[in-house]
């Protein structure tokens, strides 16, 4: 897969992600980003783990050995306090 896989809604947007040999950075932006690797070759990183990035700091992987496969996850504010809420992990109010 060359290209990367994109699902939008309002609340979300799912990016579905191959890096042949080669880095990445994601720039601060300000929604939540998670990164879920489907493949890892990262030391320290296995398949199947999850990173939440802060969303006021760039996040750099370097170039790995071989393809690296992950979902990267961004999630507005207003949906995470939302279900936060709901959950009721968060109090509003």
């Amino acid at each position: 897969m060359s290209q990367p896989r994109i699902i939008t809604a309002s609340e979300y947007v799912i990016e579905r992600r191959v890096l042949q040999r080669r880095s990445i950075a994601l720039a601060s932006q300000p929604h939540f980003t998670l990164l879920h690797f489907l493949e890892s070759t990262y030391e320290g990183v296995p398949a199947d783990a999850t990173l939440l990035i802060n969303p006021h700091q760039t996040a750099e992987f370097p170039a790995g050995e071989s393809a690296c496969e992950f979902l990267l996850v961004r999630l507005m504010p207003k949906a995470l306090v939302e279900t936060a809420a709901r959950l009721q992990l968060y109090r509003t109010g």
